[in-house]
């Protein structure tokens, strides 16, 4: 947990052995793992979900606060049983496509957390 009481990891990402094959390995393959992995997964995943969500919404742009909301609602949860999973893996694996949908049907209801934007 955090200072202020937050469990600190919101979701998760793929981040074991992924196969990006950068041109300066000189390798025709590797797998590479860990957060240096799992972070750019996050992130395109993310900015795959404002973007189709955008076009989809024709233009209208989700708080910030809408977007953790439908990714933590529609991950897979991790960890089984074991009593610290959320704190080691959030709410669980992001998942874009239903993160997308819920996404959607959030917006067109209206419903949902307060819109906070930091400017």
């Amino acid at each position: 947990p955090t200072a202020d009481g937050h469990v600190g990891v919101a979701f998760s990402a793929p981040g074991g052995a992924i196969a990006p094959v950068p041109t300066w390995t000189l390798q025709k393959r590797q797998l590479m793992n860990g957060t240096s992995m799992s972070s750019p997964n996050a992130c395109g995943g993310i900015a795959l979900l404002l973007s189709g969500i955008m076009q989809a919404q024709g233009g209208a742009s989700p708080s910030p606060a809408q977007v953790r909301q439908a990714l933590e609602e529609t991950c897979v949860p991790l960890g089984g049983e074991a009593a610290d999973a959320v704190l080691t893996y959030g709410r669980g694996l992001i998942q874009v496509d239903s993160a997308f949908t819920y996404l959607q049907r959030l917006l067109t209801l209206h419903t949902s957390r307060p819109d906070v934007r930091y400017e």
